[in-house]
């Protein structure tokens, strides 16, 4: 049985596969968890904190791998060094083959029941934070809106909304497969992952990952990546949307009603947003991150915020709700947004030094954002908003040949 450092896929790898050792023990944990040298820790706890990992499935030689905290493992080695030691190790665990099950729940649209607003958290993972807090703020969300329809205080959305409690991005995949007549009149997706966060214990903040957009393209000094990392994303397959734009809009307008911060990343992927874009609905994560505890064993309640959970919920069912029930005069006010939103942008990227090849890529990118804007309007397309579209897009062309 070997004992390591290094993460426990690598040390399975050169312990088991390569050398022949029955199982490991590995003690590796991203550094945005816990320093590798001690004497740089900033809490007591990351003596113990250890972070989920992976061995890979051989039916041949069933060896088993375990993760250990700092605290352990220097026992551990201590004992080592007094000589040889015989273990016992009895190891639990098994696979089985069994229906992939979801929760869904719905709120019927009554002028477009056949276009949905799609919500999203995954229930597989085990923390508190992670999925625990989405899980648990897509539910509170669902029934204010439900509440708020029932008793006359909202409006019922004119589009569906959808909420869905499934695995990962697997759970999401096979609702799309599955569903597939009613996957292609999905308007917008929300993901609900790690929402409701006690930064001042898990450091971060609340972040909304954009629908990919070209900052998940060309690296900018504006739009920094998480620890997380980025993903591949080709400039060919970015297609601009009002989503991030209104999202963000949303949730800026809860952010300075409450003292909420709100900050925004590139697209990088990994949860059911993924599923979603993939198949051409534009989505976006709310999410926090960096998270000290993410998926670690100490990601526990008394790492959660009820008051977060609130703000990331507000903004989402906003957001959903406005998405469900736009009207043309909505629609007009969207346009403006988005028609500010894609002068900032041109404007920023001309103070960073871009180069002609982002320059255009923004210029497209919101020209179908504002583009997009025209299914907006519940009751289809208007005349208004199709004239106040064109005229943001001529404008728009114009002010990126400047």
């Amino acid at each position: 049985i070997v004992l390591g450092s290094a993460p426990v896929g690598q040390l399975w790898e050169q312990a088991v596969k390569a050398r022949g050792a029955v199982g490991i023990v590995s003690t590796a944990d991203a550094p945005y968890i816990r320093p590798d040298d001690p004497a740089t820790f900033t809490a007591a706890d990351q003596w113990d904190v250890l972070q989920w990992g992976s061995v890979p499935y051989d039916p041949e030689r069933k060896a088993f791998g375990f993760k250990a905290g700092l605290r352990a493992a220097a026992r551990m080695r201590a004992r080592l060094r007094e000589g040889s030691v015989r273990l016992k190790v009895t190891v639990r665990s098994a696979f089985y083959d069994g229906p992939a099950r979801s929760l869904i729940a719905e709120i019927p649209g009554t002028r477009r029941p056949d276009q949905r607003i799609v919500m999203v958290a995954h229930v597989q993972e085990p923390g508190a934070n992670d999925d625990g807090s989405g899980c648990g703020t897509l539910a509170a969300l669902a029934i204010a809106i439900a509440a708020a329809v029932r008793e006359g205080a909202l409006p019922p959305p004119g589009r569906t909304l959808m909420f869905m409690w499934a695995d990962e991005v697997a759970g999401s995949r096979h609702w799309l497969a599955s569903h597939a007549d009613a996957a292609r009149r999905v308007q917008y997706m929300f993901a609900l992952d790690m929402t409701g966060e006690d930064t001042s214990k898990t450091g971060g903040t609340f972040l909304i990952e954009k629908q990919p957009d070209p900052s998940a393209v060309w690296p900018r000094p504006s739009d920094p990546h998480t620890a997380w990392g980025a993903s591949e994303v080709k400039a060919a397959s970015l297609k601009g949307s009002l989503l991030n734009d209104l999202h963000l809009a949303i949730c800026r307008r809860r952010a300075r009603d409450v003292q909420w911060i709100v900050r925004t990343n590139p697209y990088e992927g990994g949860s059911d947003h993924t599923a979603f874009g993939d198949a051409g609905i534009p989505s976006l994560l709310n999410w926090h991150f960096t998270d000290r505890y993410y998926h670690t064993n100490l990601d526990r309640p008394d790492k959660t915020s009820a008051a977060e959970m609130v703000n990331v919920g507000v903004a989402v069912a906003t957001s959903a709700w406005f998405l469900a029930s736009a009207s043309d005069r909505d629609a007009l006010a969207v346009v403006d947004l988005v028609a500010q939103a894609a002068a900032d942008r041109l404007g920023l990227e001309r103070r960073q030094g871009a180069s002609a090849e982002i320059m255009t890529a923004w210029t497209k990118w919101y020209r179908e954002a504002l583009a997009s804007v025209k299914a907006l309007p519940v009751i289809g397309p208007t005349a208004d908003v199709d004239a106040r579209v064109g005229a943001a897009i001529r404008a728009l062309s114009a002010a990126a040949t400047r």
